[in-house]
């Protein structure tokens, strides 16, 4: 059974090479984590607990997860996993993974005929979206 902190797991048993797979080459159990974020319990070498980190696969690193805070204590851990799982992500119509806005996009493509803000996916590069810029 895992270990949760207030709804969120703690310590979690995480697929194989979960944290050095590229984004792109994830098999689905690595996908089911997307935008979930977890807790992982950091110890020194006598295993005494020293802090805490939040990590969750989002495309912020491109092959492995992204930490998106650290703290000294499992509340305030907690509380930024409760304020990133209000972060704004969508769903590439393409493969389907729960992706963070922030590091897909927008972002600037240059072609022939001018430049175009788009959302790529991380995973597959699939342009989400692309609108043209003044």
């Amino acid at each position: 059974m895992p270990t949760v902190a207030k709804g969120f797991h703690l310590d979690p048993d995480l697929p194989e090479d979960f944290d050095c797979t590229p984004n792109c080459e994830r098999p689905a159990s690595h996908r089911n984590w997307w935008g979930i974020p977890y807790i992982v319990t950091l110890r020194n070498s006598d295993y005494q607990t020293v802090g805490f980190d939040v990590r969750r696969l989002d495309g912020g690193a491109w092959d492995r997860s992204t930490s998106i805070g650290h703290s000294d204590t499992l509340d305030s851990a907690v509380e930024i996993c409760q304020r990133s799982a209000e972060d704004e992500i969508f769903e590439c119509p393409e493969c389907q993974a729960t992706i963070l806005a922030k590091y897909s996009g927008p972002m600037t493509l240059l072609e022939g005929s001018g430049a175009f803000l788009v959302i790529i996916c991380p995973i597959c590069s699939f342009i989400a979206s692309k609108v043209k810029r003044d």
